[in-house]
């Protein structure tokens, strides 16, 4: 329970998307079958399969922009739980779905804050809210339609937490020094 969301929220054209593919890369390539589900192309279903293939690895939902606020919502709230809603079959038994569980968190990318659309439709909204972390990005100054980069991340994904920690502990210091700040910030 209590799985957590990453919104890398931006404008049109910010690179958004990029950064969150960037982001999966860590655990594998993010162009792979069940990684990445674009929003209005995805069945609350399939979203939920999607999260429970992938057990303890994050995936990616791209583009929830356009999604009604009750959808956003309902799918932060029940994402967050690490199960898949209970469902009825046409014959009166229940679908067992007891295999997709998750503790993993998704990354989104929408051009609004999804916690301001948590706030204006569920009454339980800051226990939801409190499990989005929100990423705004500026304009880019890379063009995020650069094939090549999109090549090198998918060639090299799934070594980068190896490399990333091996700088972490390079530079613990810095890495503690920026931790420390941050912290002071959400106290």
């Amino acid at each position: 329970g209590d799985v957590g969301h990453t919104l890398v929220l931006g404008p049109t054209g910010a690179g958004k998307s990029a950064v969150a593919k960037a982001g999966m890369a860590v655990w594998g390539d993010p162009a792979a079958f069940a990684q990445m589900a674009v929003g209005n192309n995805a069945t609350p279903l399939s979203l939920f399969t999607m999260a429970g293939i992938r057990h303890n690895l994050p995936m990616l939902l791209d583009e929830t922009t356009d999604w009604l606020p009750e959808k956003l919502s309902d799918f932060i709230y029940t994402y967050s739980s690490g199960r898949a809603k209970t469902q009825a079959l046409p014959n009166g038994y229940l679908r067992d779905n007891s295999h997709l569980n998750w503790s993993n968190f998704c990354y989104f990318t929408s051009n609004r804050m999804a916690s301001n659309v948590v706030y204006s439709t569920r009454s339980n909204s800051e226990a939801i809210a409190a499990r989005i972390f929100e990423i705004e990005f500026p304009q880019m100054m890379f063009d995020s339609n650069n094939q090549a980069l999109f090549a090198e991340l998918n060639t090299n994904s799934g070594t980068a937490g190896v490399r990333f920690i091996e700088q972490v502990v390079k530079r613990k210091h810095v890495a503690l020094t920026a931790i420390r700040h941050y912290q002071s910030k959400l106290r």
